[in-house]
């Protein structure tokens, strides 16, 4: 039993720390038992804890990618990752809001961290205040772009807080 547990865990560690979701996708298609409801029930256990760790906004939405998987097939769960989340506006890249819906569009831990490093006025309070505004609405959208909208707002408050690299490390390695 703990041998099986422990098994589950290292099994979702690897997906989830996958550099891409292109990859995310190949890992669970040679390890389909992450779709049983075995894997699901674990994960479910520790999504409910109290911690708002990086980590475990990582789990919530790669256990929530596997509820989609489970729904509707993993070519169209995945499918819908590739979609861009909100539309670009004409304001382009190098405003506060061009920057929210850049990094809404990245599609790993890595690259959503590269973007804020090279992106470091996404961290300010004028950025806060924005997406404050942008987002204010986001429910209506659908769940999925606003549990999107959470996990990436917590994920810049965490870099203000803590620093980009301790987010990063948390989220990454658990």
């Amino acid at each position: 039993m703990a041998s099986d547990r422990s098994r589950i865990t290292n099994l979702v560690s690897h997906f989830c720390t996958q550099p891409t979701w292109s990859e995310a996708r190949k890992f669970l298609l040679t390890h389909p038992e992450l779709l049983s409801d075995e894997v699901i029930s674990q994960m479910e256990t520790v999504a409910r804890g109290d911690s708002e760790s990086s980590a475990i906004a990582s789990l919530r939405q790669h256990l929530q990618l596997l509820r989609r998987c489970r729904q509707i097939g993993v070519d169209r769960a995945f499918a819908e990752l590739s979609k861009p989340v909100l539309k670009p506006t004409p304001q382009g890249p190098d405003t506060i809001t061009g920057l929210w819906l850049g990094l809404m569009n990245c599609e790993s831990p890595q690259e959503t961290f590269r973007f804020i490093r090279s992106h470091p006025d996404i961290l300010s309070d004028r950025a806060d205040q924005i997406a404050d505004a942008l987002f204010h609405d986001a429910a209506r959208h659908g769940p999925e772009i606003s549990q999107r909208v959470a996990l990436f707002r917590r994920i810049v408050t965490r870099c203000r807080q803590t620093g980009v690299d301790r987010t990063e490390l948390e989220m990454t390695k658990g």
